[in-house]
Order: structure tokens, then C-alpha cells, then sequence
């Protein structure tokens, strides 16, 4: 079943709380796909224990 992880939703200055807006699609099919990332967002991944090389695709909705 997919699955949708808000790796932050704050400003695009990221604080010690709120990190920078991003979105992880995990498909539940072995893909995951990485949304809107902004500063902040690796450093979410590596606090999830989620490593960079796992990420399928990046989806670059607006420059």
C-alpha cells in the first residue's frame, strides 16, 4: 500500500523544528519518490534511517 511521509512542511528557512516543505511517496512496490524538496529535507531522510540511494525519482513540481 502506498504510503506518504511529510518530511517537513515549514517556510524554506528551516528551523530546529520545522524543517523545509517535502514529500516521500513510498509505493510499497520497492520505489520511492522524492517531491518538493527543499534545506532540510536529507537531513529528515537521515533521521529517518531512509539512505538517499533508496529514493527511485525525483518529482521537480516548480523551480
Amino acid at each position: 500500500m502506498p504510503r506518504l511521509v511529510f518530511l517537513g512542511s515549514g517556510s524554506i528557512i528551516p528551523s530546529k523544528t520545522r524543517f523545509s516543505s517535502g514529500i516521500l511517496v513510498q509505493t510499497g512496490r520497492s520505489e520511492n519518490i522524492l517531491m518538493d524538496i527543499g534545506p532540510g529535507v536529507i537531513e529528515k531522510l537521515r533521521r529517518l534511517n531512509l539512505n538517499v540511494t533508496t529514493i527511485s525519482y525525483v518529482l521537480v513540481t516548480h523551480l
